[in-house]
C-alpha cells in the first residue's frame, strides 16, 4: 500500500480521523437524501488529491462494515491501481470497448477487507465518449447490484468534461479542494458547473490543511503520539455536514 492510504497504514492518525468523521457525514447526508450509494469524488482542476481523497474515503467506508467498490472512473490519468499496488492492465476502458467482458473478471480485491477495485485500464484515445456510453451507465447499475457503496474517482471538472457526464449516473459528487492551491473563482466556477448540469453535490473537502499551535497540540494530546506524517492532515467532514443538503453544497478540496 502507498503511504497515501493514511486510513489503513495509519488508521490512529488525525488524519484517519477525518476521513472517517467524512464518512460519518456522508451518512447523515444520505439520510436526508434517501439514498447516497455511489459517490463521485472530483475537484476543479489537477493536483488537489481528490484520488487520494477517493481511496481513503473507500477505506473508512469498508472499515465501517459496508461492502465496498472503488471505481476508478479518471481514464485520463488513473493512479487507483498504483495506490492500491494492484493490476492497472485491465479495467473499465476494456468493459467499454471490448464486446464480452464482464466486471466481474476485471474486479480486483484490494486486502482490505469489504473493499474491491476495478481499475481504469489502458489509456484510451477517446474518454468522454466512453463515459458518455450506455456500457457506462450499465456499469454503474451493475455496482448498485452488488456493493453497498461504491466510490467513483472522476477527472477534474474543469479540466474536462468526463466527471460531468459522470455526474448523471451517481447519487452524489464530493468535491475536493487544496488549502492554499485552489482558487476560489475556480471552485465556484466547479460548482457552477455541477448545478448546471442538475448534479447535486453532496460535500465538500479541504485536503492539505496544516495544524499549528494550540489545534496541533490538542491533536496530539487526543490520539497519541504523532508522527510526523501526521502534521498535515485532511479536513472537510465538517464542511461536509454543512453542505450535505439536497441540490448541492458550497465548499472546498486533491489526486
Amino acid at each position: 500500500m502507498r503511504a497515501e492510504l493514511v486510513a489503513f497504514l495509519h488508521p490512529k492518525s488525525p488524519a484517519s480521523e477525518a476521513f472517517r468523521t467524512l464518512r460519518t457525514n456522508l451518512q447523515f447526508a444520505a439520510a436526508g437524501r434517501g439514498r447516497l450509494q455511489v459517490i463521485l469524488v472530483t475537484s476543479p482542476g489537477p493536483g488537489e488529491g481528490k484520488s487520494v481523497v477517493a481511496a481513503n474515503l473507500a477505506i473508512v467506508t469498508a472499515q465501517g462494515g459496508r461492502r465496498t467498490l472503488l471505481l476508478d472512473a479518471d481514464l485520463r490519468r488513473p493512479v487507483q491501481h498504483r495506490l492500491l499496488e494492484k493490476s492497472g492492465r485491465r479495467g473499465v476502458t476494456n468493459l467499454l470497448a471490448e464486446a464480452g467482458r464482464e466486471p466481474e473478471e476485471l474486479v480486483q480485491p484490494t486486502g482490505i477487507d469489504g473493499l474491491d477495485l476495478l481499475p481504469a485500464g489502458p489509456v484510451p484515445p477517446n474518454p468522454a465518449e466512453l463515459v458518455a456510453t450506455e456500457g457506462m451507465r450499465r456499469l454503474v447499475e451493475w455496482t448498485r447490484d452488488r456493493y453497498e457503496t461504491v466510490v467513483l474517482d472522476a477527472p477534474p471538472v474543469l479540466a474536462v468534461t468526463d466527471a460531468i457526464l459522470l455526474g448523471t449516473c451517481v447519487d452524489g459528487v464530493l468535491l475536493v479542494s487544496r488549502a492554499g492551491q485552489t482558487r476560489n473563482e475556480a471552485l465556484q466556477a466547479a460548482m457552477e458547473a455541477l448545478r448546471r448540469s442538475r448534479i447535486p453535490v453532496v460535500g465538500a473537502v479541504l485536503n492539505e490543511v496544516r495544524y499549528r499551535g494550540s489545534d496541533a497540540y490538542y491533536y496530539s494530546y487526543y490520539y497519541g503520539r504523532r508522527r510526523e506524517e501526521d502534521g498535515r492532515v485532511l479536513s472537510g467532514g465538517h464542511e461536509a455536514a454543512a453542505t450535505a443538503q439536497p441540490g448541492g453544497g458550497q465548499g472546498a478540496d486533491s489526486a
